[in-house]
């Protein structure tokens, strides 16, 4: 690998930031910009396979679901780590919390992610999430199954 590559706890920071950003302003467009399709989703013991956009589109809904019911402001997030496994790819964790105000939500996201450069553009391709303190409601709704096609 090149060892002229930027840093990958930034890469991924500014990624998190991206789609972080698009989910509080109801941008689905930068959101779907921010994620790679298939996308693998694990939630344990449930993994689930995003394959196209209408799917992609669901999950985003019920996480801005959860955001305007919670009256989310913003995210406390920070990638605790990251590494380049390939030129092109990046295994990385972080931790990431809902504010209200100035005041955190108890429910906080630990996750493995793993990012990929396609067109100049680093975008997720695969993420595993352990959720604490999380309503269940959340975590059911991000297991919806894909829409049914026409």
């Amino acid at each position: 690998m090149n060892n002229s590559h930027p840093d990958p706890v930034a890469v991924t920071q500014d990624v998190l930031n991206r789609v972080s950003a698009a989910l509080l302003v109801d941008d689905d467009a930068t959101f779907t910009d921010g994620l790679s399709l298939p996308y693998t989703m694990q939630l344990l013991p449930d993994i689930i396979m995003i394959n196209d956009s209408s799917h992609l589109q669901a999950i985003y809904r019920a996480l801005r679901s959860y955001i305007t019911v919670n009256q989310v402001t913003d995210f406390d997030q920070h990638c605790t780590g990251a590494t380049y496994t390939t030129d092109d790819e990046i295994t990385a964790s972080y931790e990431s919390r809902y504010l209200v105000g100035t005041r955190l939500l108890p429910q906080r996201t630990i996750a493995i992610i793993r990012l990929r450069r396609e067109a100049a553009i680093w975008r997720v391709f695969e993420g595993n999430f352990t959720f604490r303190d999380t309503p269940q409601q959340l975590i059911d709704s991000l297991k919806l199954p894909p829409p049914a096609s026409d």
